[in-house]
This record gives C-alpha cells, sequence and structure tokens, in this order.
C-alpha cells in the first residue's frame, strides 16, 4: 500500500525560545505501512536529537525511533507525539512523527472572518464553530487528520502545521486555518 503524506522538516529546539526552526518542506513517501506498523503515543524526551526520537509513554515506557525526515509540527522536549513505527532487524524507525500538542488549539478558518473554528483538544475531542459539519472527535494516523461525527469521519492530509498555521487538504479542497489560541 503506497501512502503520499506532506511534512515539515524541523529542528529539535530545547521548548525554551524561538520555537521550531523549519528547514525544509516536501512530501513523504510511505510505503511501507502494513500490519506489522505500530502506533504509540508519548511525550518527547529531553534525549531527543535531530535523527533519534526519545519517546515517554504515559506509563513511563521509554522508546527510542531512529527518523529522517517525517516529523509534522516539529519537535520539542515535552510535547505529545504519535508516532507510526515498525521494528525491523533490531531497529525501531518511525515512519511519521506528528505533534499532537501542535495540533491541540482553537483554529480559525482563513477567508472567514474569524467565523469559522475548529477547536481540536488534548484527549481527542473536536468542537465545531460557525460551520455546517458537526465533529465532536479528532485522532491522527499516518500523519492524517481524522475528523470524526458519530459514525462518519473525514480524513485529511496535513500539508503545513507550524505554531500559527495549519492547512490540511481533502479530496477536493484546501483548507487554511491560523491558531486562535
Amino acid at each position: 500500500m503506497l501512502f503520499v503524506l506532506p511534512f515539515m522538516v524541523a529542528c529539535v529546539t530545547d521548548g525554551k525560545t524561538g520555537g521550531n526552526t523549519v528547514t525544509d518542506s516536501d512530501t513523504i513517501v510511505v510505503d511501507t505501512i502494513n500490519n506489522a506498523s505500530k502506533v504509540v503515543v508519548g511525550t518527547v524526551g529531553e534525549g531527543t536529537t535531530m535523527h533519534m526520537l526519545e519517546l515517554v509513554t504515559d506509563d513511563d515506557s521509554l522508546y527510542y525511533f531512529d527518523y529522517e525526515n517525517n516529523v509534522i509540527g516539529g519537535l520539542v522536549a515535552g510535547d505529545v507525539v504519535n508516532v507510526l513505527y515498525e521494528e525491523m532487524d533490531g531497529v525501531t524507525s518511525a515512519f511519521v512523527i506528528t505533534n499532537l500538542s501542535a495540533l491541540s488549539h482553537l483554529w480559525a478558518l482563513a477567508d472567514t472572518d474569524g467565523k469559522q473554528h475548529l477547536e481540536l483538544n488534548d484527549g481527542g475531542n473536536a468542537t465545531v464553530f460557525g460551520m455546517d459539519i458537526d465533529y465532536d472527535h479528532w485522532d491522527v494516523y499516518a500523519g492524517k487528520l481524522v475528523l470524526k461525527h458519530m459514525t462518519e469521519a473525514d480524513t485529511l492530509n496535513i500539508t503545513l502545521l507550524t505554531e500559527d498555521s495549519l492547512i490540511v487538504e481533502g479530496k477536493s479542497e484546501t483548507i487554511k486555518m491560523f491558531r486562535e489560541n
């Protein structure tokens, strides 16, 4: 199965000043997502480097992942991330790392004079203001934002995620948002 995922490559920062430094923009081609792929959510550890992610889960399990140019939303120690990974030949490699802390905000749709909002809360709750659609839950899988309402779901490619901007693409449209909080 072949997935094409947008990404932002960001330098790891100490979380104290300056936020994420974007160094490049491109497309990730992930053709190894299969039944052996796993997902884990945790907090970026202090030992994270440019090519190794240290991840601490809620039960204090410690993971280390090799990664290359596949981070959406940057990495800052203390942020919560979703990691799609695979273990092969003794090496644990992350295919896509998505910064959930960067997504968890109130986003206003551009070109709506601030009248339409999508709020993505910690824990996966979603709230929509001023729109005809009514999402109540959100999740991330393989670098895609999945917005849900009851039994229906919309899956959007995350094209850009920065401190103050979110751009997602659906089947027929690109949605540009800016951070409200």
